[in-house]
């Protein structure tokens, strides 16, 4: 499972919806389940994924996935709550990678909404800023894909400032 991840990452904005589907039928598919119900046992015996790094990263990869598929509640849903293992990971680099995906769903929500506002905008490119704030403030040098990520981040800093300057929010 860990070659994934960054496959996944620097691909998925050339996948389809349809190949985003079956990535996470996938990922849903492997034990434990994503959400427990009254239904399901919560002490499986053998699961796939038995480390809470794991089943942070499943939700990452979740979370860019139902993105591409254009499930935008759903990616919400997962990217944040990497954020909320943060203490119990390992790999720390999750939340950075999280935080930044989360601010790239917010300039896509934003973009797919027809004539969307001035102050829809304004306000998507605010919690996209804080957002990338929040995976520059994790940037670690002894993560492999940090310099990867900072790249992104800068670049996404960069449209977010041509576009807050076409919106006249400048």
């Amino acid at each position: 499972m860990w070659a994934v991840p960054l496959t996944v990452w620097n691909t998925h904005s050339r996948i389809t919806p349809t190949i985003a589907q079956a990535h996470i039928d996938n990922l849903v598919a492997l034990s434990p389940p994503v959400i427990s119900g009254p239904n399901s046992s919560s002490g499986e015996k053998n699961p796939e994924l038995d480390t809470v790094d794991e089943l942070v990263v499943r939700d990452l990869l979740l979370g860019i996935l139902y993105r591409v598929a254009g499930d935008y509640v759903l990616s919400r849903k997962y990217l944040e709550a990497v954020a909320l293992k943060e203490t119990e990971v390992e790999g720390k680099w999750t939340v950075q990678v999280a935080k930044f995906e989360l601010a790239v769903l917010d300039l896509r929500q934003a973009s797919r909404e027809p004539n969307s506002a001035r102050d829809k905008w304004q306000a998507a490119l605010k919690a996209a800023t804080a957002h990338l704030d929040q995976a520059a403030a994790r940037s670690n040098a002894n993560v492999d894909l940090s310099s990867r990520l900072d790249s992104r981040i800068v670049l996404l800093r960069d449209e977010i400032e041509v576009k807050s300057l076409a919106l006249g929010l400048k």
